[in-house]
């Protein structure tokens, strides 16, 4: 709790940093579609194209990302402990799907994680071979999944209602 201030401040700043950063601009589609790839080693360059061409922004000088700075890697303002993080999840009445590719380049808690898929009431678990862009990237890996959860679960809300 006595962290809690400092924590606060120290996000704040880097947002206020963030915010004030001029997005890089790039001159082509092609030398954004490298800038992803360099990020992204497991990405394809068709991926990254695709990606791109959903993010691109034409301004005065070139091109750039048109995501939202703020979702960049700086830290929760105010984080939750893992036990509201439980509360949060039990509350949940909606029936989950969780795909987890088999690569992912950031670590995993697995205790953790195993506690928060207990917490769900209605939970689905599919892992499927692929990185965090097999959606894009192999959808017909995802695809039977999503439509027979989405099947399966649309008849039972649509009896709830």
């Amino acid at each position: 709790p006595e962290e809690a201030p400092r924590r606060l401040e120290k996000a704040l700043q880097q947002r206020l940093r963030l915010l004030q950063k001029k997005p890089r601009t790039y001159p082509t589609l092609d030398s954004l579609v490298e800038r992803m790839l360099q990020s992204d080693a497991q990405l394809t360059e068709a991926s990254a194209r695709l990606l791109v061409g959903r993010t691109a922004q034409r301004v005065s000088n070139g091109l750039r990302f048109s995501h939202d700075p703020r979702l960049r890697g700086i830290p929760t303002a105010v984080p939750l402990t893992e036990p509201e993080v439980i509360e949060f999840i039990k509350r949940i009445d909606c029936p989950v799907l969780i795909i987890w590719a088999s690569y992912r380049w950031y670590p995993l808690n697995q205790d953790r994680l195993v506690t928060r898929q207990q917490a769900f009431k209605n939970i689905q678990i599919e892992n499927v071979e692929g990185n965090h862009h097999v959606h894009l990237e192999h959808p017909e890996r995802v695809y039977k999944q999503i439509v027979n959860f989405v099947t399966e679960n649309t008849t039972t809300l649509s009896a709830k209602l």
